[in-house]
């Protein structure tokens, strides 16, 4: 059970992160203050939703959706 607990978590930040994000490229600092959550957890989302390719990366430091 606490496995799916967590992998619900980990949905509902990709969600977050989607809502906060729109075509114009936002910064991981950015992404941090919107969403009130660590830098450890929104790199690695961040990292799965690219690998999916929801996301893309600008100039190498600025995210946005796909």
């Amino acid at each position: 059970m606490f496995a799916s607990e967590g992998a619900e978590a980990v949905s509902e930040l990709a969600k977050q992160l989607m809502d906060i994000m729109t075509q114009e490229p936002v910064t991981l600092e950015e992404l941090v203050e919107l969403s009130g959550r660590s830098l450890a957890e929104i790199s690695g989302e961040l990292l799965d939703l690219q690998m999916q390719g929801k996301l893309g990366l600008a100039d190498g430091r600025r995210y946005y959706r796909i």
